[in-house]
């Protein structure tokens, strides 16, 4: 049976702002050890479209982050109606039992930080009545290797025979093939994916999707990896960074902010909006010299 707990936390007359939490199976998934789970903290009432991370949940070793967290909009509701943020993390649970998640706390301006109560789950074991001990991981396993005799000695060496004489002729073929062989495809570079972004078709879910690889393109041009920062901690980075001008810096925080409205505040943009959007991140990431250093290839 899941025990699934609804967190709703008011955090201040003042503010008016309900901060919700929500932990479940994911869809096809079950309430047990080893299967995902969905973690979604929603923020809703005045100032909580400009809420961020205070900083990443600290899980404890019975947790492990899957992915996340993923802004969440939902389209179906008008954007008045919509919560301020929707932030959603997929969770794996190491324990059987009643699990809970961590405190997560969200920062508007420079107020204090609002903290949202933790979800409980209950989780049920992954071993068999027949079963008293853990299953190891897959991929973990020790392979078991059955007791042949002298009979496998003897295929073995006659296997490497084979394979010694037949070797020579192998390698001569593929000498042969090698100049006809089509070229090895490979992964699209983070400014090839951030130039095949249609603004026209959805101009919202290409602003959406632009904030990511802009920050990921942006970070291998500095050669550093600042995934785990908030939209705003990133950007406070640029400012006196080597390599960043003051200027790029400015303009550089001004998209990341007209992007993280689109992402988590449920902003629709124009097209021509989004095609500028576009255009002015490949010229940031190139003028870094984003083009010249991602020739190794990324993902956001």
């Amino acid at each position: 049976m899941i025990t699934l707990v609804l967190s709703t936390v008011l955090c201040g007359f003042a503010q008016a702002l309900e901060v919700s939490t929500r932990l479940e199976p994911a869809p096809g998934a079950s309430a047990a050890t080893g299967q995902p789970l969905e973690w979604t903290v929603s923020l809703s009432g005045r100032d909580s479209r400009d809420a961020v991370l205070a900083g990443p949940p600290d899980l404890g070793p019975e947790w492990v982050i899957l992915g996340g967290p993923t802004p969440v909009v939902d389209s179906d509701l008008a954007a008045a109606s919509r919560p301020g943020l929707v932030l959603r993390w997929q969770l794996m649970g190491l324990e059987a039992g009643e699990l809970e998640t961590p405190e997560v706390r969200f920062q508007i301006g420079d107020e204090e930080p609002i903290a949202a109560a933790p979800a409980r789950i209950e989780l049920a074991g992954a071993l068999s009545e027949a079963e008293d001990a853990p299953r190891p991981l897959v991929g973990f396993r020790d392979v078991e290797e059955p007791e042949g005799g002298d009979a496998d000695l003897v295929l073995v060496a006659a296997a490497l025979l084979l394979l010694a004489a037949g070797f020579p002729l192998a390698a001569r073929v593929r000498r042969g093939r090698s100049v006809a062989e089509a070229p090895v495809d490979r992964e699209p570079r983070l400014i090839e994916r951030i130039e095949a972004l249609d603004p026209g078709a959805d101009p919202a879910a290409a602003m959406g999707a632009l904030g990511p690889l802009l920050r990921r393109a942006v970070d291998e041009a500095r050669g550093e990896d600042l995934a785990s920062l908030t939209d705003g901690e990133w950007a406070a980075s640029l400012e006196g960074a080597p390599g960043v001008s003051p200027e790029q810096s400015a303009e550089l925080t001004a998209l990341i902010e007209e992007l993280g409205r689109v992402r988590f505040g449920g902003a629709q943009p124009s097209s021509f909006a989004a095609r500028e959007a576009v255009g002015q991140a490949v010229d940031h990431i190139r003028a870094l010299g984003g083009a010249g250093s991602e020739k190794a290839g990324g993902t956001a």
